[in-house]
Formats: structure tokens, sequence, C-alpha cells
């Protein structure tokens, strides 16, 4: 009934989004799609397009779960109103929420290694 709908915006669709946007955008999507899924900057990616199209608000019975991903992604793109800088903007910030994420979770590792 649905088309490829998930609870995220999965990755190896990023290429299909490198239109949605301008020449900076095309570019950091040919960049990072490249890239392996588990890479920071891959994650980071992810993270900008889940807050852009608002996956986590999106349910199966939603407007946007029947549009699919891709179709979702797209349009949330396009929608941005600070354009490519404001997208790229987002994506800094994501790297940088990302690498103090894993920050954190080496600290953490490093502390219970000590303890064991």
């Amino acid at each position: 009934m649905y088309p490829e709908t998930e609870i995220i915006f999965p990755f190896r669709k990023l290429r299909k989004l490198r239109y949605s946007g301008g020449e900076k955008w095309k570019d950091l999507v040919d960049r990072v799609s490249a890239l392996p899924n588990s890479d920071p900057d891959a994650i980071a990616m992810n993270l900008v397009i889940a807050e852009v199209c608002d996956c986590l608000k999106c349910g199966p019975s939603s407007y946007k779960a029947v549009l699919g991903c891709e179709v979702c992604a797209k349009r949330s793109i396009a929608a941005v109103q600070s354009g490519d800088n404001g997208l790229l903007r987002r994506f800094k910030r994501a790297q940088r929420r990302v690498a103090a994420f894993q920050e954190e979770k080496q600290a953490i590792w490093q502390r219970y290694m000590r303890k064991a």
C-alpha cells in the first residue's frame, strides 16, 4: 500500500536528493553518498535530513508516509528557505553533534574499561 517508507530516511537513497538543492548541496550529496553509512559525515547527513523532514513525527497514517521517504525528503529539502547555505550550516552543526556524541561514547567506554 505504501511506497518504500522507513522510520528514518534511508542513507542508501541519499543520491536521489542530489537535485533537491543548489550546486553546494549537490557537491555535498556527491561527497557524502560515496562514504559508508557508518562514516561520521554520513551520520551527520542523515541527521540533517531527519531533522529537515521531521522523520520522528512520521507515522504509518501520515501524509508523509504515504508519499514515501524519497518524495518527502526532496520536498522538504527544496522547501528550506535558507537554501544551500542553510543546509550546509545544518550539516556543519550535525557534524559537531556527531563528533561530540562519539567523544562522549569513547569517554564512557574508557571509564568502563578502567573499572573492568
